[in-house]
């Protein structure tokens, strides 16, 4: 029967566990042996010197011009390692020398695990250690096994909230009366449950300890459980507001608290992003240009998470967007999250239209959070708007009211520059749009027409990182959006195309109800920021029927290559990309540039 002492309790885990030697352990336990023959010195270029275990010869084999002198050394090695495979009662036979030189090895009986018992100083936390066992009683006694198994106990105590528990092997010795069997004694102190209480930042100089608190889930005051340091280290790399995060560590706090330290150095408060694009002239009459978009972004304001970022944008046809946002990731001390967004677009004289959204998140785990939303627009028709065509004013005024529901999920080891990871936003609204507009009846005359109709939106983005080689990554990614109403105007459809969207067409060159593309991108990691690759996005559009398109389901291929990589400003990104339709010299080239504030 398998045998255990104490019933053990809970404690933290510092992974303390002391190493031990087999042959201390079990000295007294197997004889020593005898070698055979005399032993001469000096390097002898002979023959390669085959290694025989019980009168088989093994597939390894010393070097001609290994020195004979060290023979029985590597001999007795060999019998170290077969006894770490269990076969504790491995010898050395003999040493051959001469033309022929060999080693003869005798493994022995292989040793069993008769008895496990298990020794804590005291209770609590986890009421059966040995679940997290994986040796049984019958299993060959492999010491590598088992020093692994403290391994996964004591993280086991971690997650119970017992940070500074210590295991370690205190004995083996034969079971009395049969000597292929071994008494395993395990020693375990759990330690008390620590309440955390404090975190500090060394290096930080506007972060704050709550921010860092809830996005790696640790809350002073309340037990420290599942800590985990390369967890907490990629949770706070993934944020993309530190440049380093050393490895954490746990200090002794007041009456029985723990103190979790985490050195940081901090990243820019700011950057200043400037993306310029250069398209070809489309026709004879119509010459190549210059596009551009300007951001600026600030975050980690005040210490807390939070981000403000402004985008403005000057496409071709005279169309400028602005985008400004607001986001906070942790209000009420809670880990909700509040946003707000403001768009709008300037369609040269044909339509303006301004967005107002605010957004709720909550954080289900680190890695992911749920979102809830409200938005509201408005658009307004300008001269050319007003005009009737197909006997219906081309756009006319309206109002719309959205609510909606998504998911945002991020695990990636470092956002700059990903090697692995998966990372997935999605937004799925449902509200209704009020139009004002005019009609022309059969008779000629403007009659105003007041129309009120259903309109769903989903918004989905998609990547994922795998690494194939040393250096090498694949990204394969989706991006769609699509928008199902009972009717539409030119204000509804989803602008589509250019760096952001589909690379290889103009910025903003299509308009449709369902636009997406997938994304197959081949990287070769230069270093930690930089990176050249290729890439393919295979895109999808259909345009709904308006006075103004035609109805059209369209796939849009688009092949490129580009480089990032960082300077003393900061990244640069650049980008060359062209289309099926196009040669390979009429493509378009997007240079975006990244300055720290």
């Amino acid at each position: 029967m398998r045998k255990r002492q104490a019933t053990i309790g809970g404690a933290r885990a510092r992974h303390l566990m002391q190493r031990w030697s087999l042959g201390v352990v079990l000295a007294g336990i197997i004889a020593s042996c005898s070698v055979a023959a005399a032993q001469p010195t000096g390097r002898v270029q002979v023959g390669a010197v085959r290694i025989f275990v019980d009168g088989r010869q093994v597939n390894r084999s010393l070097p001609a011009s290994f020195p004979l002198d060290s023979l029985e050394v590597e001999g007795r090695r060999e019998v170290d390692r077969i006894r770490t495979r269990g076969f504790l009662y491995a010898r050395l036979d003999s040493v051959v020398y001469g033309s022929s030189p060999a080693i003869y090895l005798s493994r022995g009986s292989l040793v069993r695990i008769g008895e496990i018992r298990i020794e804590a100083s005291s209770q609590g936390g986890i009421d059966d250690p040995e679940e997290f066992l994986r040796v049984r009683l019958g299993d060959p006694f492999v010491p590598s096994v088992v020093e692994q198994d403290l391994v996964f106990l004591l993280d086991a105590y971690n997650r119970a909230g017992y940070p500074f528990a210590e295991a370690r092997i205190a004995g083996v010795e034969l079971v009395p009366g049969d000597n292929q069997r071994v008494r395993l004694t395990l020693e375990l102190n759990p330690g008390d449950s620590m309440l955390l209480d404090q975190i500090q930042l060394p290096g930080a100089v506007r972060t704050k300890p709550g921010y860092v608190g809830r996005i790696t889930g640790m809350r002073p005051g309340r037990t420290l459980t599942d800590f985990d340091p390369e967890e907490i280290r990629r949770s706070l790399l993934a944020t993309d507001f530190f440049d380093e995060v050393g490895r954490p560590t746990l200090a002794r706090g007041r009456e029985g608290s723990v103190i979790v330290v985490i050195p940081i150095e901090e990243g820019a408060p700011g950057s200043f992003d400037l993306v310029m694009g250069y398209t070809p002239r489309t026709s004879a009459v119509q010459s190549g240009g210059l596009v551009g978009t300007g951001r600026l972004d600030l975050r980690n304001l005040f210490g807390g998470g939070r981000s403000f970022d402004l985008r403005l944008n000057r496409l071709p046809g005279r169309v400028s967007t602005v985008d400004v946002g607001f986001a906070d990731p942790g209000i009420l001390r809670i880990p909700l999250g509040l946003e707000g967004r403001f768009n709008g677009v300037q369609q040269d004289s044909t339509y303006d239209q301004q967005r107002y959204a605010l957004n709720l998140s909550y954080s289900l785990s680190r890695n992911l959070r749920v979102v809830a939303g409200a938005s509201r627009e408005v658009t307004k028709p300008g001269q050319a708007g007003l005009r009737l065509r197909a006997g219906t004013q081309r756009i006319p005024r309206s109002t719309a009211s959205f609510v909606g529901l998504g998911i945002r999920f991020e695990s990636v080891d470092w956002p700059v520059n990903p090697r692995r990871g998966l990372a997935v936003e999605t937004m799925f609204e449902r509200g209704n749009k009020n139009r004002t507009g005019r009609r022309a009846d059969v008779s000629g005359d403007t009659l105003t027409e007041r129309t009120r109709s259903g309109q769903e939106r989903l918004r989905v983005e998609a990547r994922y990182y795998v690494p194939i080689f040393q250096r090498q990554v694949v990204a394969l990614g989706v991006d769609a959006r699509l928008v199902f109403s009972d009717e539409y105007d030119e204000s509804d459809l989803i602008r589509f195309g250019g760096a952001n969207s589909l690379r290889g067409y103009n910025e903003e060159q299509f308009l449709g109800r369902m636009a997406g593309r997938a994304v197959i991108e081949y990287r070769y990691q230069l270093d930690r920021y930089a990176y050249a690759f290729v890439f393919t996005d295979m895109g999808i559009l259909e345009v709904p029927e308006t006075p103004e398109l035609e109805a059209v389901r369209q796939i849009l291929p688009g092949f490129g290559f580009g480089m990032q990589f960082r300077t003393v400003v900061g990244l640069i990104n650049a980008t060359y990309a062209f289309n099926d339709s196009d040669s390979p010299v009429d493509g378009r080239v997007h240079v975006g540039l990244s300055f720290s504030l």
